[in-house]
């Protein structure tokens, strides 16, 4: 086939390792140095001055003036958390505001620096722990957030562009037009370039997968996930192509149509997703591919994404056959 022949296999190829690579040995798992660390002290004078005055050597601690401070700061910071340390009487007791995703490392350096502002040693069991955001999702690394991004890259954006690629190829070559006096029907080339490029790029992505995890339950949904999301891209690809003859003259809509599949990459990192951008097929491919390489507690949002995806896929599928049956005899 075409693609085989020519660059399409080793272009996915090449782009599903390297990204693998980015996410394995080059990019940080965080971009920001330290957490912010908020912290509350009430009780009887003589003791909390000698806890702040202990503070001020800690320049990732802020102070603040009251315990709702602290929770407000939290939540507006994901990389934050909080500590409330209480003396009255000579009884000390320390209490953390989490964000409901903290590992027992977050925990220790609550324990240690507990320790050390009042010089009294103290075991997790005895923090009490008050978590603000009961229903959040552990925070991942940064290295491990981009690999949605590149199988998104891979199974969606390539082959976005390389089908258009493809089909404007045999259109320059009336390879539509010789289909009239052919026993091949218009279905079946279309079909051939859509599945050919569906599976390249479903392909890539589960390389990027496998090079970044080992296999686990959920990796079949992963796979039908990218499937039906190459699916998608390579329908919409086929759509655009039915209107022009060229890709000078599809240009504009091209970068359109790309400025529209990418929009929730624009606010990924950000963690701020406007609900009409949730709607977008990329956006609803990010998330299913969030739960199932990592998360794994909810199959709904799975499942939404693929069936999604594939009805969309098949009514975009459906209507570039029409239309290029329409140029066929003009």
């Amino acid at each position: 086939m075409l693609g085989l022949k020519g660059f399409y296999l080793p272009a996915f190829m090449f782009s599903a390792v390297l990204l693998s690579l980015l996410s394995l040995y080059i990019l940080p798992s965080s971009l920001s140095k330290r957490s912010s660390i908020f912290c509350y002290i009430q009780g009887d004078e003589p003791q909390t001055e000698f806890f702040k005055k202990q503070i001020e050597s800690e320049r990732s601690v802020i102070l603040t003036e009251s315990r709702k401070e602290v929770i407000d700061s939290v939540k507006k910071r994901p990389l934050s958390y909080g500590i409330i340390i209480s003396s009255y009487k000579n009884n000390t007791s320390v209490e953390a505001i989490l964000r409901g995703y903290e590992s027992i490392k977050t925990k220790n350096n609550i324990r240690m620096l507990y320790s050390y502002i009042t010089s009294d040693p103290v075991e997790l069991e005895e923090i009490e722990s008050r978590k603000i955001l009961n229903n959040a999702k552990r925070k991942l690394p940064f290295n491990e957030r981009v690999i949605p991004l590149s199988i998104l890259f891979v199974s969606c954006i390539m082959t976005f562009f390389l089908i258009i690629n493809m089909l404007m190829s045999e259109k320059e070559n009336n390879t539509f037009k010789s289909i009239i006096i052919s026993p091949s029907s218009i279905i079946d080339v279309v079909m051939s370039k859509v599945l050919f490029m569906t599976i390249l790029g479903a392909f890539s992505g589960l390389i990027i997968i496998y090079l970044n995890f080992n296999l686990n339950q959920h990796y079949w949904l992963s796979a039908l996930t990218i499937l039906s999301c190459s699916f998608f891209s390579s329908s919409l690809g086929a759509f655009l192509s039915s209107f022009f003859k060229n890709l000078y003259r599809a240009a504009t809509w091209i970068f359109i149509l790309l400025a529209f599949l990418t929009l929730p990459v624009t606010t990924y990192f950000t963690d701020r997703f406007d609900s009409w951008i949730k709607v977008l097929p990329t956006s609803l491919v990010i998330d299913a591919l969030l739960e199932s390489l990592f998360y794994q507690d909810d199959n709904w949002i799975i499942f939404q994404s693929i069936g999604y995806t594939m009805i969309i896929g098949l009514v975009l599928f459906s209507l570039s056959i029409l239309n290029i049956k329409k140029g066929m005899y003009k």
